[in-house]
């Protein structure tokens, strides 16, 4: 290669050149030009490419071959050239000069699996020149299996009946609670062989995904003291790569201020002279600002935000200036990227930048530096910069150096051939997992390769074969029951039942093969520990083996010692097991609390002490614990500075309500209220519509304005046909007030309460009705009164009303007001049993307040679309259906009230 001046080229460089030739040729592409732009195309046709190169395929027999073939030869004689002008060596050029360099020498092929024709013409030209050769291939042996191992090594994926085989331990199956406990369940069972006399380099793992599960072997392996050795290196994050592409994409999203929120969120900003920058108050200053994109935004939002500070928000001010300082210049210059660049420039231009914004750029610039052969290709776009960057900035991979002997190796199934170990464990049987999808070559799809007579898709038959061939005593194999980042169950694959009839044990009951893999794993989410201490793997594990048996019996004291050790842990471990018990104890939320909590509640959160809305009040019924981190601790969903990228309902809420009080004030200055002459009022309405969506598109900032248009002509149609309903049907009342508030109205002597009412009309006859628009769907079970505590709007509203006007309010009602809710109205009975129950409701709130009593009790289904479901986990119904009862019986009867 140095003899003729060729380079080697990587994958990077190959998908760089990809990206490179699409963008050149997609004017002149017809069948793949609709996905020509997706971000994984460059990285697909690399592939594919490649795939096609060493298979010697040329371009005039690609072009006849299928719909895609005329521009995969167009794009082959592209990538060809590129790489002839730039005299760059792929692996298939790699293999012709190969070729020219063989020597006579003797072979020994063991289990050579050979994807290609190139390859395979290399080995023929090796063997053909070698004196002697020897090919050592995986075939199943014929004749009797001794053990089980020997029966699954002979029978596993040939279809053949398989013998019955006695039980013994050299095949076994189990199952875990979730893929961390999985490969915990190995390391306890490695450490079980070691004990036994087995050297650790002779127990390998082996994984299908090996970004799926290979960090979480290493994380059993350290807590296990476990020395393993990682075929592919460890892959960590690169926090200075993240940080830089977060600024990257903040250029290519039209400067995202959430993009440029993630890059200060990771921390790599430049210390200026050693001092840490604010960061975090940055990030929150973003989204206060409502920043979302766009150079003149960004200037001039920021100034907007400080112009509405106060002067004694001092450090908020002081913090706006050094925001503006750093970031505005960094912005600037992201805006003067150029639309598309060779990649010299490119590569000029992000060294320079990573200088300027990042701590420790060493990260960036070593991918940069392999990047350097690609100087002269181009154009390309930032996108395609963005592409080609990701997965190298994204995490950087630690090569394993020494020997691999003395460790446990671990590996991908795919380099399990050739390989003998005493031990073998491969986790991951599950559906999706192992075996993965047969997935074709989207671009080459696999009746074409048949076609052009090269391989096409492959299933992972021979890779379970290949490795149940590399044990020689124990093949251990294992599955995950849950999904912890769902939730949802997950399913063993067909692989693990096919393990367990090749082994010998017979036709299979389903439910009681996964029992029996299930009771193999003792450690489980609620107790992540073994039940015998001396089978824990590090000291957490020890202590919460020794501490099950007597956990259950708070008196006996066995436990005492570790409130004195580590008091955190002790609670943590308490709450653990009160959460799941039957007593409401201080784990379920705020449940029997101690007296002095009760009387700082009734303090500071009576209702006799501060005034709710009925809006916050209806979320007790919900959920009292969500009524108090909502209403009493103020928490809510963090705020992220982007562009939206659909009307969400509750904005859709807010912008129709705002058009509403808009209009209903604009026709009462022009005293034409009730609407009359619906023509002229549905002038004034597109006024309003036009003014208000204005507003709205400045402060939510839509991304994709063909979305928001189609959401805006939503609600337009819904406000028109709104207005002519209210025309036809509504003469009899004039709206009188409208998003009128109030605040600390006293209920039934000294309960307070405020909030927004969205209509009081009045009757040609002098009678009130208080009104509250509703945007979203129709309820299944329709309120009558306070609709199980859930709808104390329009009664409390009606009361509030009363007492602040000083007139009595006859009616109440929930107004469906759009074409979805088809304009149903709910008339709500004004009784004095409907002013009751609303009034038992807040006595009820206030008497929970004062004994500070509100404990996670949803009700069904109240957990579903919570914002608070990340503080109390996805069981806190089933928790709640295991307590007991008793406590419940206000909040259950309140529930069914109508």
């Amino acid at each position: 290669m140095m003899e003729r001046g060729l380079s080697p080229v990587r994958r990077l460089a190959r998908e760089a050149i990809a990206a490179e030739i699409t963008a050149r040729s997609r004017a002149k592409l017809s069948y793949l030009a609709p996905v020509a732009g997706f971000p994984g195309f460059a990285r697909a046709l690399a592939r594919t490419l490649e795939d096609l190169r060493l298979n010697g395929i040329t371009a005039d027999e690609l072009r006849s071959t299928g719909r895609s073939g005329p521009d995969l030869a167009l794009l082959m004689n592209a990538y060809d050239r590129a790489l002839k002008e730039r005299k760059f060596a792929d692996h298939a050029e790699r293999c012709d000069l190969a070729l020219e360099c063989i020597g006579a020498r003797s072979l020994l092929l063991v289990d050579l699996r050979l994807r290609t024709r190139r390859e395979q013409k290399l080995v023929d030209a090796l063997k053909s020149a070698a004196p002697a050769w020897l090919e050592l291939t995986l075939t199943p042996e014929p004749g009797e299996a001794f053990s089980q191992l020997e029966s699954l090594q002979r029978y596993v994926l040939t279809g053949e009946p398989v013998p019955r085989c006695d039980a013994d331990d050299s095949v076994q199956i189990f199952s875990a609670s979730g893929e961390a406990l999985e490969c915990v369940e190995i390391a306890r069972r490695i450490l079980r062989l070691a004990e036994g006399g087995m050297r650790f380099d002779q127990i390998a793992v082996f994984v299908r995904s090996a970004a799926r599960h290979q960090p979480l072997l290493e994380e059993a392996f350290a807590r296990a003291a476990i020395p393993a050795w990682y075929s592919r290196g460890i892959h960590r994050p690169d926090v200075s790569g993240r940080a830089f592409l977060a600024l990257l994409r903040c250029a290519a999203e039209d400067l995202s201020a959430a993009r440029f929120a993630e890059y200060l969120s990771l921390g790599q900003m430049p210390t200026k002279e050693g001092a840490p920058r604010p960061a975090s108050r940055w990030e929150r200053i973003l989204s206060r600002a409502s920043v979302i994109s766009g150079l003149q935004r960004w200037d001039r939002r920021l100034h907007a935000y400080g112009n509405e500070l106060k002067d004694d928000q001092a450090g908020e001010l002081e913090a706006l200036k050094s925001l503006r300082d750093f970031a505005l210049p960094i912005v600037r210059e992201l805006a003067t990227l150029p639309t598309e660049a060779y990649w010299d420039r490119w590569l000029d231009l992000i060294s320079d930048m990573a200088q300027r914004t990042l701590d420790q750029p060493a990260s960036v610039y070593a991918v940069l530096e392999e990047l350097q052969p690609m100087r002269a290709t181009g154009p390309v776009t930032l996108a395609d910069v963005v592409a080609t960057l990701e997965s190298e900035l994204s995490s950087h991979r630690i090569e394993e150096d020494g020997t691999r002997y003395g460790a446990v190796f671990v590996g991908s199934l795919a380099e399990s051939a050739g390989m003998c170990f005493e031990a073998v464990f491969v986790p991951g049987l599950n559906e999706g997992v192992f075996p993965k999808p047969v997935r074709e070559d989207p671009l080459l799809l696999d009746s074409q390769r048949t076609v052009l007579g090269i391989e096409g898709s492959k299933d992972d038959t021979l890779l379970l074969r290949t490795a149940a061939a590399t044990a020689k005593q124990h093949f251990v194999c294992s599955w995950s029951r849950i999904d912890l980042a769902t939730g949802r169950e997950r399913v063993p694959s067909f692989y693990a039942f096919e393990v367990a009839e090749s082994a010998g044990s017979g036709e299979l009951d389903v439910r009681a093969f996964e029992k029996e893999a299930r009771d193999r794993s003792e450690a489980h989410l609620g107790w992540p520990a073994p039940t015998n201490s001396r089978d824990a793997i590090d000291a957490a594990e020890y202590d919460l083996s020794t501490l099950r048996p007597g956990w259950d019996q708070p008196q006996s004291g066995n436990a005492a010692w570790l409130e004195l050790v580590n008091a955190h842990v002790h609670r943590a471990l308490d709450a653990r097991r009160l959460r799941w018990g039957a007593a409401w104890t201080w784990a379920d939320g705020l449940a029997s609390p101690p007296g002095h909590a009760g009387l700082e509640m009734e303090k500071h959160f009576g209702l006799s002490m501060r005034s709710y809305s009925p809006t916050r009040l209806e979320q007790y019924a919900r959920c009292p614990y969500r009524f108090h981190l909502e209403s009493i601790l103020g928490l809510r969903t963090a705020e992220r500075p982007a562009a939206i990228q659909r009307m969400d309902p509750g904005i859709r809420g807010e912008f129709y309500h705002a058009v509403q009080s808009r209009f209903y004030l604009a026709m009462q200055v022009g005293d034409l209220l009730p609407v009359r002459d619906v023509e002229s009022a549905l002038m004034r309405l597109e006024v309003i519509l036009h003014d208000v969506e204005a507003e709205f598109a400045e402060r939510y900032m839509p991304a994709i304005p063909i979305v928001w248009k189609t959401d805006m002509e939503r609600i337009r149609g819904d406000l028109r046909a709104w207005l002519r309903h209210v025309a036809a049907n509504e003469t009899e009342w004039t709206p009188i007030h409208f998003e009128y508030g109030f605040e600390n109205i006293a209920i039934d002597r000294d309960l307070l309460l405020q909030g927004r009412i969205d209509l009081i009309e009045q009757h040609i006859s002098g009678l009130l009705r208080v009104t509250d628009h509703k945007t979203g769907k129709v309820p299944e079970r329709v309120p009558s009164e306070i609709g199980g505590g859930e709808f104390l709007q329009p009664v409390l509203y009606a009361i509030a009303a009363s007492r602040s006007l000083q007139r009595p309010v006859q009616e109440a009602r929930l107004f469906y007001s759009t074409l979805r809710g088809n304009f149903v109205e709910f008339p709500i009975r004004l009784t004095p049993e409907a002013r009751k129950g609303a009034e038992s409701v807040l006595h009820q709130i206030d008497k929970a307040l004062r004994s500070g009593d509100l404990p996670a009790a949803p009700r069904k289904d109240g957990c579903a679309y919570c914002d608070f479901l990340p503080i109390c986990g996805p069981y806190e119904e089933e928790r709640a259906v295991r307590k007991n009862q008793v406590k419940l019986r206000n909040l259950t009867e309140l529930r069914e009230q109508p």
